[in-house]
Formats: structure tokens, C-alpha cells, sequence
């Protein structure tokens, strides 16, 4: 497995949010049973993106017993509008930023920056015998 394939399975959780019929925490129990719990330690997840998915995965589990037999059903039944929308909203967070690392360059370089750009506070004229239009 790998980034594309985490990147994948968060791309259709938050396509299925969008598009799925039901209240909003009944996306949520289709999204994190059909795809969040299928994203795993064989996905080559950056540590930042793994935080995510973590924090995503405990809150679903948080304040449920581990004896339940359903547990996202009963999650998101105790789960509050404003929460569930919180949660929908990180989950299609992750996956625009999985999906950016998939299309980025192989190049490109994940982490901190190691350069700093700077950019004049206004831009030289290029050519000063052109006028700007207004001083006509």
C-alpha cells in the first residue's frame, strides 16, 4: 500500500460526504467504517497527515465502550450537529492534502521550509520611458 492509496480511500470519504443521501452523522458512520479504518500503518502517510487521521480516529472511538457492537453507530448518534460538522470538515481537510502530496512533484519536498523568498516592497519599472496611462 501506499500514499495513493490513503489518498484514495480519504478521497472517496469526502466525496461520499458530499454526495450520500441522510443526516450528516449517518455519512459519517458509511465514511469512517467504509474508509477511515481501512487507512492503516501500510499507507506511507507523512507523521503531520498521521496526527490527523489519529485525532479523526479517537474522537470517533472517544466516550464508547469496547464492548459495543456497532460503535460508530453509537458515536455518532451521542455526536452533536456542530461536531459532526467539525469532523467532516477535517476529513475533507486530510483529504485535500493527501491528494496535493499525490500530485505534487517527485521533486517537491515535504516538511520545513528551507528557503525564504523575498519580494520588494514595489517592483522596478522596467522601462521608465513608459508612461502610466493616468499621468496622461
Amino acid at each position: 500500500m501506499s500514499l495513493r492509496h490513503a489518498a484514495a480511500l480519504c478521497a472517496c470519504a469526502a466525496r461520499d460526504l458530499a454526495i450520500s443521501h441522510g443526516s450528516l452523522q449517518d455519512r459519517l458512520i458509511n465514511v469512517c467504517r467504509t474508509y477511515l479504518s481501512n487507512v492503516g500503518e501500510q499507507d506511507d502517510m507523512p507523521a503531520p497527515l498521521w496526527d490527523i487521521h489519529a485525532a479523526l480516529c479517537a474522537q470517533v472511538v472517544r466516550g464508547i465502550s469496547k464492548d459495543e457492537a456497532d460503535p460508530f453507530t453509537v458515536r455518532f448518534a451521542m455526536m452533536g450537529d456542530v461536531e459532526a460538522a467539525d469532523m467532516a470538515e477535517r476529513i475533507v481537510d486530510l483529504a485535500s492534502r493527501l491528494r496535493s502530496l499525490c500530485e505534487a512533484p517527485p521533486w517537491h519536498y515535504v516538511g520545513d521550509p528551507t528557503a525564504v523568498i523575498r519580494v520588494m516592497a514595489e517592483p522596478l519599472d522596467p522601462d521608465p520611458s513608459i508612461r502610466d496611462p493616468e499621468m496622461n
